[in-house]
């Protein structure tokens, strides 16, 4: 079902039924950064994408990229013309996702503030691991309050998508299409949530960054449109910044940094602030691996000599245990003022689960409640992050990739100021679901 509902087929179909409604129909498309910078790699790619790249230099002239940051600017005001192109005469609304990944930051540190008795705090802005987190239990939630559920850890932040499709629902008054482009399948399912329709699904159409390029490859470029308004600066939230054209990240991960913007959060809240750009490069954070680099401990401590201590401690232990398992075993060690987890990968998400299962299972067994396991953890199903998403391009050079995601201009503070009077624009809830079978959702072929 969800094969024919998000496909490029069907987004073909919506706009053709739109031109026949109303030429006051708005088409809108929410685009993720991880997708644009696949996408700019593909352009790149004579290899393995020699009809987008040679479509891309016939529109770039003799104009020349001097770099990455710039070349992603280029690349976005060049998917805006055949968009265009493909939509006229109906008006084109183009959005950057990474206003909706604003809000969800901020409201995931508000969170972290707000439900200490739940932590650890798990990060669920990834469909994969909700899915999952949804059959792990086969209990009642409300009448079995003594029993371990991962849905009561999980942070209740919608996704930067459904962040932006409640806005887009809320403030645009004329008819609206919403077409959603992400590096994983798994927003499809997403999509179709019942909490995210009511009852019209809030995102109309889901496209993989794979299907959205063969979707423009059939764009004809023809003569030059000119410059086209950018209607984005329309949505009110507090600036009137064209929300499509800026590039800009926020520190962290390539997933959109939420152990990032949390740990710093909460570590100037504790008033040990974070020095410097991201939070491995502070004195007073030891990063561990616990298996392997898609499985991380970022630990906080007081100062750098206790820090310095901790590490002494780490390099003479051949172990892969969390740190405040090794606390419980050996009072000596340093305490942590914060433990946060980054996991991606479903291999190492069952590993995060095992250990929560055992440390709840002993805290329940005892009077004296100790720290949780960890603090908070961002969790991503994909190995390595949304940049290495299931529907991303596959190219011979990830690094470049990457980088394209990299040269974004970092930014230290929200660029968005919303109304947080209706928190069921930016939360949402879990229930749990029937266990069919749990297989590895990112490698669904749709």
């Amino acid at each position: 079902m969800l094969v024919a509902q998000h496909s490029s087929s069907q987004l073909l179909q919506m706009i053709v039924d739109a031109k026949r409604c109303t030429s006051s129909h708005q088409i809108v498309f929410v685009i993720s950064p991880q997708s644009i910078a696949s996408f700019s790699a593909a352009v790149l790619d004579q290899e393995n994408y020699a009809a987008m790249a040679v479509k891309f230099a016939s529109w770039l002239g003799p104009e020349k990229c001097d770099n990455l940051y710039h070349m992603q600017v280029r690349v976005k005001s060049f998917i805006k013309q055949l968009l265009t192109r493909a939509v006229k005469p109906l008006e084109l609304m183009l959005i950057d996702s990474s206003i909706g990944r604003d809000i969800a930051l901020q409201e995931s540190c508000l969170e972290f503030d707000q439900r200490i008795q739940d932590y650890p705090l798990l990060c669920g802005i990834c469909p994969g691991f909700v899915c999952y987190a949804e059959k792990s239990y086969e209990g009642d939630l409300e009448a079995d309050k003594n029993s371990f559920s991962l849905l009561r850890h999980l942070s209740r932040v919608r996704s930067p998508q459904q962040i932006v499709a409640s806005l887009v629902k809320t403030q645009l008054k004329s008819p609206y299409t919403l077409i959603s482009v992400m590096p994983c399948f798994d927003k499809k399912l997403e999509a179709s949530r019942a909490q995210f329709c009511d009852p019209k699904p809030e995102v109309d159409l889901v496209l993989g960054t794979n299907e959205f390029l063969q979707y423009l490859q059939d764009v004809p470029l023809e003569d030059a449109i000119g410059e086209v308004d950018d209607l984005s600066s329309k949505l009110n939230l507090g600036s009137e910044m064209n929300w499509w054209s800026e590039c800009y990240r926020h520190g962290g991960t390539r997933s959109g940094g939420y152990l990032h913007s949390v740990f710093c959060h909460a570590s100037a809240k504790m008033g040990l602030a974070i020095a410097g750009d991201e939070v491995a490069s502070d004195e007073k954070v030891l990063v561990r691996n616990l298996a392997n680099k898609d499985i991380q401990e970022f630990i906080l401590f007081q100062d750098k000599q206790t820090r310095d201590d901790a590490e002494k401690f780490l390099s003479e232990t051949v172990t892969r245990s969390f740190y405040r398992n090794l606390c419980r075993q050996k009072p000596a060690l340093p305490k942590a003022c914060l433990v946060f987890l980054l996991a991606t990968g479903f291999r190492n998400i069952q590993n995060m689960v095992t250990e929560m299962k055992r440390s709840w299972k002993k805290r329940q067994s005892c009077l004296d409640q100790d720290d949780p396991l960890f603090d908070y953890a961002e969790v991503m199903a994909c190995p390595s992050g949304c940049i290495n998403g299931g529907a991303q391009l596959k190219s011979t050079n990830s690094n470049l990739v990457n980088n394209v995601y990299d040269s974004s201009r970092r930014i230290m503070e929200s660029k968005v100021n919303y109304n947080r009077d209706d928190q069921s624009a930016f939360t949402t809830d879990y229930k749990h679901v029937p266990k069919i079978e749990i297989i590895r959702s990112s490698s669904l072929a749709w």
